[in-house]
């Protein structure tokens, strides 16, 4: 007679204990070695040297550093009719190094957010659509580029979304007692490892964005045509990288969500 109750309330134990379990976006992670972009003790040590300062300055956060990334978006497309192309160039490396400083700090002091692993992509994806658009404003480059580069990147949003129902769908099925071992990866919170195609398309996106800057600030169509072709090359890969994505998420999508 008492094995309803008892089992009523192993299970509310069990929700409250699976609740805990899960982090919050903003609770700090452990970073792990495959964490680095490059798995070698100098360059872990190269990170720590290099945001050694911010290290001690306690009350600047990794995503302070992405957001700054994202207000530079804002700032550029607010003022793209008065900035020379120097200027322009200036963000790009701002945007550049920040993007380095906020994955170092976050690695090298243990602070890393789910809410910074969804920020820190999305803001490199951001500041590189926006250098298109001021491009494309200024009538250098083609509104073809900003529609193909946009259309590739729809794993960024496809993926959390089939996530999300993979996760709903899951948890309808599962046990209303199961154990948070049981239950699986929590997959309201998505971290896609990138695969190596798709770091190639971020490289060629942003040696030819800055080419093309290059070539009219020093008058050079050589740069134009080699930035041109860089863009088109990094389509190509990034057309690769979303079908990889894609597949790899059909074949294994515990593999995609954050563990």
């Amino acid at each position: 007679m008492n094995a309803a109750p008892h089992t009523e309330r192993s299970c509310k134990i069990s929700k409250e204990f699976t609740a805990k379990q899960r982090p919050s976006l903003t609770q700090y992670l452990r970073t792990r070695e495959c964490d680095y972009p490059f798995r070698s003790e100098r360059y872990m040590a190269f990170e720590r040297a290099s945001v050694s300062v911010f290290s001690k300055l306690r009350f600047i956060e990794p995503n302070h550093i992405t957001y700054f990334r994202l207000s530079l978006c804002v700032f550029t497309l607010m003022f793209y009719r008065d900035l020379a192309y120097s200027q322009i160039l200036a963000i790009a490396a701002f945007g550049a190094l920040s993007d380095f400083l906020d994955g170092a700090l976050a690695r090298s002091t243990n602070r890393i957010t789910r809410l910074g692993i969804i920020l820190d992509p999305l803001a490199d994806k951001l500041l590189i659509l926006t250098l298109l658009i001021l491009l494309v404003l200024r009538k250098i480059l083609d509104p073809t580029y900003i529609v193909l580069m946009a259309s590739m990147e729809l794993h960024v949003v496809v993926i959390p979304i089939l996530s999300w129902f993979y996760g709903l769908f899951k948890n309808k099925t599962d046990s209303p007692c199961s154990t948070p071992d049981e239950r699986g990866e929590d997959t309201r919170f998505v971290k896609t490892k990138p695969v190596v195609v798709g770091r190639v398309k971020v490289h060629l996106y942003v040696y030819g964005i800055l080419s093309v800057i290059l070539g009219k600030q020093f008058g050079s169509p050589a740069f134009l045509k080699i930035g041109q072709l860089l863009l088109m090359i990094g389509i190509w890969a990034a057309a690769v990288a979303l079908v990889l994505y894609i597949v790899r998420w059909i074949r294994q999508p515990h593999l995609i969500s954050d563990s």
